[in-house]
């Protein structure tokens, strides 16, 4: 059954489109245009995000309707009161177009929270000011210099984890403080591993692996002040282009998290520092690397190595590629002009592969590769010329690469080469990086790039086969966790997307979604699938401005896609459990109140979690075990909340009151952040998921880092 105004399929006995909210007459369609562009990059996997555990400078707390208002407010040069419109608000408020979002200043936070606090004391006292609400002469012209500041661009570092070259998308003001989803969550649980906790005291970095606080550098930051924001989408992430580091992108940890890499003493400016090594269970293991290290430095596989660049320039476009390893007295230097971006370990960390000679002008360079164990041989070995881009290699070290690069459109061609033997051409007219395969010699490619849409094939370096698996798609948006399927888009002109699935050595695709919107908050999930694929759940003809869709889900068995079930028609985000066990979603958004009610579906049963979370404070585990969150939300005199966690089945138990700021470990522990008013630092402290064990970590704590 198809909507006759969209085309989207819609259940059997459906009256009105959740999409575009047309009445439906059965045996009626309409076609979509195919001639439609899209974005270039979208939001990379929410599983895999991180977020500041202080985001936004512990906004998340504050009302998000409140908050926007008080920002546009801000940027449109509001001076008149609020108080006409709190009590008449049928009267609607001429205002000039909205500028555009972009990522704020702590400062110019602050005075939005005193805004938002502001209107909502005003909503409740019928539009009068409350007592003692006048600023003063330094806060009026404090307000007024942030009125009149200009929006300042900012960029962002190319290379994503994975190396897939997708950008993020700009983020709204308030959004969740905590880490996201918990990549590791089911054997940190167990035990088998740890990680570590990293967060700083003033200029001093600190760092809790098992239990007892370690100062790993007097001086973290010499010069500059590091940029935390969430920064503005890529152009074309193939192309060289300079960033200035986060505080989160000096410090680099194994996978394992026992082994640690970072830079002490950085001049934020220029991105260099010293880099220093530590083995996270050993604070003798402390080692200072080599001075004057570019931040943008790659760790092997198992974490005890890493390569870096020392003595750039200013920019970072020039310097020494060096290579270190546990056990090592010595830096290994292996080329001299080599670019930030331009080099890569190989996937067994046995060689490392990098671009020389690079001229950032034309995007191009010598494509190396030098070997790095214990009977590698110390001379760089030339593989190929005018190479763009390397992407890194197959399990077994084939290497892949970008050549023939178009500075206009972005387009290139995909290269394979092994060390001995002639190039070979892999797919052309490609615009988005390869997924270069780990548990098989083979790579997900795309091609035949026009239009906003191009072509995905399997290349089988084992087979020397090449499967074209489907034609004039956006993306791919997930790879399934055995690699033998991914899931892919298409994203239209009015910014809906529908997906698919398609096996490695299949031709045929079938539809799982269809009109998902795309949002520009990504914590607001839209759709989101199990690692195996085996359960999609996604929200269907979304209303962004009051946040509710309908929410589907259906199961995908032995490769076939089964009838799709509508849980609900109010929901404002959604999750998948990592085994499909179980769907989280958030629901019965209210604007005012910048709250949401979370539900459950599990077993055909649909349960309600919990009601009046704030908007952006809860997290959800990868196991569909438990979910953190935050309720009663105050602004004055401070930012505080009351913690809570709630079981898949309903079990609700407090964690703590008045906190500031939380997260959630990859162990499955809980971190909150408390400060005492008007105080600098607050104490970090740790519970269980049940609240029970809430002990103190370190006080004097300004920012948390990695968890």
């Amino acid at each position: 059954m198809k909507c006759p105004k969209c085309d989207i399929t819609l259940p059997e006995n459906t009256e009105v489109c959740p999409l575009c909210h047309a009445p439906v007459k059965p045996g009626f369609s309409k076609s979509q245009t195919n001639n439609q562009e899209t974005r270039r990059f979208s939001a990379i996997d929410p599983s895999k995000d991180s977020y500041d555990f202080d985001l936004q400078y512990t906004l998340t707390f504050k009302d998000a309707g409140e908050i926007r208002q008080a920002i546009d407010d801000m940027d449109l040069g509001a001076r008149r009161d609020r108080s006409e419109e709190l009590l008449h608000p049928e009267r609607q408020r001429q205002t000039e177009p909205r500028p555009e979002r972009r990522q704020r200043t702590r400062a110019e936070m602050e005075e939005a929270a005193q805004r938002a606090e502001l209107r909502r004391q005003q909503r409740k006292n019928g539009g009068q000011k409350p007592a003692g609400s006048r600023m003063t002469r330094t806060e009026k012209s404090k307000a007024a210099a942030l009125r009149s500041a200009k929006p300042r661009r900012i960029t962002v570092d190319k290379r994503q984890r994975g190396r897939l070259l997708f950008g993020l998308g700009v983020a709204i003001v308030v959004v969740a403080l905590i880490i996201g989803a918990i990549n590791l969550f089911a054997n940190m649980a167990s035990g088998d591993m740890h990680y570590p906790t990293v967060y700083t005291k003033g200029n001093q970095l600190y760092m809790v692996y098992e239990k007892k606080p370690v100062l790993l550098s007097e001086s973290f930051i010499s010069v500059g002040a590091a940029e935390n924001s969430p920064a503005e989408p890529l152009k074309d992430a193939k192309r060289y282009q300079v960033a200035k580091p986060t505080e989160k992108q000096l410090i680099h940890v194994s996978e394992d998290g026992l082994y640690t890499f970072f830079l002490e003493n950085v001049d934020m400016n220029t991105g260099r520092g010293d880099l220093v090594y530590l083995q996270n269970d050993s604070v003798k293991s402390k080692t200072v690397v080599a001075k004057n290290v570019y931040y943008d430095i790659q760790l092997s596989a198992d974490g005890k190595a890493a390569l870096f660049l020392k003595d750039t320039d200013d920019t970072g476009y020039h310097g020494e590629l060096c290579y270190w390893t546990v056990g090592k007295k010595e830096i290994t230097p292996i080329q001299w002009d080599v670019c930030a971006g331009n080099f890569v370990f190989s996937q067994d960390s046995l060689s490392a592969l990098f671009i020389k000679n690079f001229n950032p002008t034309v995007n191009t360079g010598d494509l190396c590769v030098r070997g790095l164990g214990k009977d590698a041989s110390e001379q760089n070995i030339h593989l190929d010329e005018q190479v763009a881009f390397v992407f890194g290699t197959t399990p077994k070290g084939i290497y892949l690469y970008a050549k023939e690069y178009d500075m206009k459109t972005g387009i290139y061609n995909l290269y394979a080469k092994k060390t001995s033997e002639t190039p070979q051409l892999c797919a052309q007219k490609a615009y988005l990086a390869p997924h270069i395969l780990k548990k098989a010699e083979a790579v997900y490619a795309y091609s035949d790039y026009h239009d906003g849409f191009q072509s995905i094939s399997y290349v089988d370096f084992e087979t020397g086969q090449t499967n074209p698996m489907v034609k004039d798609i956006t993306r791919i948006e997930r790879v399934r966790v055995d690699e033998a399927a991914v899931i892919y888009t298409k994203e239209y002109e009015n910014g809906k997307n529908d997906y698919y699935v398609i096996g490695a050595n299949e031709n045929a695709s079938q539809k799982i979604a269809n009109g998902v919107a795309t949002v520009a908050e990504k914590r607001r999930v839209q759709f989101d699938a199990s690692d195996d694929f085996s359960r999609v759940a996604y929200i269907g003809g979304y209303d962004e401005e009051n946040g509710k869709g309908a929410l589907f889900t259906l199961t995908i068995i032995n490769g076939y896609v089964g009838i799709e079930k509508r849980i609900s028609d109010e929901v404002y985000s959604c999750d998948v459990s990592q085994d499909g066990a179980v769907v989280r979603f958030a629901s019965g958004y209210s604007k005012t109140a910048g709250t949401v009610n979370l539900m459950a579906y599990n077993n055909s049963n649909t349960v309600k979690l919990s009601e009046n979370v704030s908007v952006g404070a809860f997290t959800y585990d990868k196991t569909g075990a438990v979910m953190v969150y935050a309720t009663d939300v105050h602004t004055q005199p401070q930012v505080s909340g009351d913690i809570h966690s709630v079981t898949s089945k309903g079990k609700v138990r407090e964690i703590d009151t008045g906190v500031r700021s939380y997260g959630m470990k990859q162990d499955g522990r809980i971190l909150l952040l408390k400060y005492e008013i008007g105080a600098e630092g607050g104490n970090l402290l740790y519970s269980d998921q049940k609240g029970k064990k809430i002990k103190q970590m370190d006080e004097g704590v300004t920012k948390a880092l990695l968890y």
